[in-house]
This record gives C-alpha cells, sequence and structure tokens, in this order.
C-alpha cells in the first residue's frame, strides 16, 4: 500500500516538474498514471491534486473545456474530503477558463469567491491569482475606470507575491508578463504607476475587500485613520 503510494505520489510530482519544464505531453502521462494509481490504492487527497494537475495540464494546452470539466471534479473531490489547498487551486483555475472563453461574469464570480476564502484561510497562491484574474477582467472593460481597476489590483497582487512560498514556473510567468503587458498599454504610464502603487501599498485585507467591490469602505477606512 504505502510503495504503491509512492509510485503516485513519484509519477504526480515528476508530471509536475515536466510541465514546469514545458514537456507538455511527458506531463499529462505522468499525472494521469498517478491519478490511476491514487485511485487503485483510494488516495482521496492525491487522486484530487492530480486531478487538478490534469486540468492545468489542459489548460495550457488551450483545451478549456477540458481543463474546465477537471477542475470541477478536482473541486468536488476535493471539498468532499476538505482538502483545503487544492480546493482553492482548482476554484481560481475554474475562473481562469471561464475567463479564457470570455464567461466573464461566471469568471468574476469564482475568483470573488476564491479571494474571500483565501485570504480566510491563507491561500496565498490561490488569492493572488484571483487578484491578477480581476486585474485582467478590468482592463477587458474597455474603459479607463477598468484599466485603472486592474492596475491597483495588479500592483496589490505584486505586493502579496512576496508572501508566496515558491517563485512562479516559467508558464504561470508567461501567463503574469502576458496580463501586465495587456493591461499597461491601457493607460499612460503616469496613470499606471499612480494606480500600481495605490494597490501595492493595499494589506492584504484591503486588497481583498477591493476585489470584493468594497473599493469605497477601504477609502473610508484609510481616511479615517488620517
Amino acid at each position: 500500500m504505502r510503495r504503491a503510494w509512492g509510485a503516485a505520489a513519484a509519477c504526480k510530482d515528476l508530471g509536475g516538474c515536466g510541465l514546469g519544464l514545458a514537456n507538455v505531453p511527458r506531463a499529462h502521462a505522468l499525472v494521469e498514471e498517478g491519478l490511476r494509481r491514487y485511485l487503485a490504492v483510494g488516495e482521496e487527497f492525491g487522486a484530487a491534486s492530480a486531478q487538478a494537475g490534469l486540468g492545468n495540464i489542459a489548460y495550457r494546452r488551450g483545451e478549456y473545456e477540458t481543463a474546465r470539466l477537471l477542475f470541477e471534479e478536482s473541486l468536488q473531490m476535493s471539498r468532499k474530503i476538505e482538502y483545503k489547498r487544492v480546493e482553492g487551486y482548482a476554484q481560481v483555475m475554474s475562473g481562469w477558463t471561464s475567463l479564457r472563453v470570455g464567461n466573464y461574469e461566471q469568471a468574476r464570480d469564482l475568483l470573488r469567491d476564491e479571494i474571500m476564502g483565501a485570504h480566510e484561510l491563507g491561500r496565498v497562491f490561490s488569492f493572488y491569482w484571483g487578484l491578477v484574474g480581476l486585474g485582467l477582467l478590468g482592463s477587458l472593460q474597455g474603459t479607463e475606470r477598468g484599466a485603472k481597476l486592474a492596475a491597483l489590483l495588479l500592483g496589490a497582487a505584486d505586493a502579496l507575491r512576496a508572501n508566496m512560498p515558491v517563485q512562479l514556473s516559467p508558464a504561470y510567468q508567461a501567463e503574469l508578463d502576458s496580463v501586465l503587458s495587456y493591461a499597461r498599454a491601457k493607460l499612460s504610464e503616469e496613470t499606471w504607476n499612480a494606480a500600481w502603487t495605490q494597490g501595492s501599498a493595499m494589506s492584504p485585507a484591503e486588497a481583498a475587500m477591493f476585489a470584493l467591490g468594497h473599493g469605497a469602505g477601504v477609502q473610508r477606512a484609510r481616511q479615517a485613520k488620517r
């Protein structure tokens, strides 16, 4: 039993390494084998994690409908066993998948829900990507107000990144660079820098409030402290 679990974990972890190095086909084969082995021994935590890993691979391939189904399955599995870390990852990536297929309302709901839970439970990774996702949504509005909101949220995310336990993989860094490039093009350098600076000065609690649509409350609280 222990040997079978160890083999499953090795497959999943090696698959994650393969994805980080952009060897997507190899990553898929290894994570899929890891999932099969986890299910064979009834290891639900590993299975939920591997399922999310397969969702991530489908996302990187641009297979967003497949990714959505895999993340939803991982989310259900994680909630059943109260596996909070993978639950958060599956939720925020479900939001990003909805964003990529143009379902912006659903993306906003999923990302906001995860930001609320992530802040309360200390899930820094999903909190970070929730802010980045909402920043991209702001940029996609096509208005100056949306672009300023994007700069503010991305600045808040950048401040939060200092607390992330690991560096971004090349795939995640490329995603971030793409979002930043798109968002920055919507504003003048002066306006972008001002909004970014405002966001980066926020505490995690303030960033969460702003992301959830309570920006006015953040401003009032700051004024009350003066």
